[in-house]
């Protein structure tokens, strides 16, 4: 099954997005991949990379415990309203 390209580009602008949350915050991908152990969430750092890089798809699981590490709403965490893609 092929996806429509702007579900690509939208999902490539959210893991930018994603990218631009953890650094705001003076996060290491190794800080957030720790907060989500913390949580109960096993990820590796490259499985994490994958997710930001745009190379694997988020995962519902994934993105509750993200919420929960950067302390935003499950909402907010699909949106990530507050943040602009540059180009």
């Amino acid at each position: 099954m092929k996806c429509a390209a702007w579900i690509l580009d939208d999902y490539n602008d959210w893991t930018c997005k994603l990218r631009a949350l953890r650094t705001d915050r003076g996060l290491r991908q190794e800080d957030v991949i720790r907060r989500m152990f913390d949580i109960g969430l096993r990820l590796t750092r490259s499985q994490y990379a994958a997710i930001e890089g745009g190379r694997s798809v988020v995962k519902y699981v994934h993105l509750v415990a993200l919420a929960k590490v950067f302390r935003v709403s499950l909402a907010t965490m699909i949106t990530l309203p507050n943040y602009e893609v540059e180009e």
